[in-house]
């Protein structure tokens, strides 16, 4: 998880930067570590799995690629739909903010 909380970090700062794409590798990174630690450990590493998917959406989307926004995002919410209704701790992540990133996304 240190390994994944760093690479967050890292996306977070290129893409202030502007270095979007290297945000996206970044990310990505994140996302394929969370998969794998909620594969181990659903109940400790899902709710970072569905933030660490967010942050992909949104950068996916500012790099103007919509439909593998969508896709992400959708993920991310159903995995806090899940996670709402076996009441998974959210552990400062994003919940309820899928709803409004798919809604950007479509540009509802």
């Amino acid at each position: 998880p240190d390994l994944a909380r760093s690479l967050d970090n890292l996306g977070a700062d290129l893409s202030e930067l502007g270095r979007r794409d290297e945000a996206l590798t970044a990310t990505e990174q994140v996302v394929e570590i969370y998969r794998r630690l909620a594969a181990a450990n659903r109940a400790a590493f899902e709710p970072d799995l569905a933030r660490s998917l967010d942050n992909l959406g949104i950068l996916l989307s500012g790099l103007g690629r919509r439909d593998e926004a969508l896709t992400a995002t959708e993920e991310a919410q159903a995995l806090s739909t899940a996670a709402e209704r076996t009441a998974q701790p959210r552990r400062g992540s994003r919940w309820g903010w899928a709803s409004e990133i798919v809604a950007r996304i479509l540009g509802r």
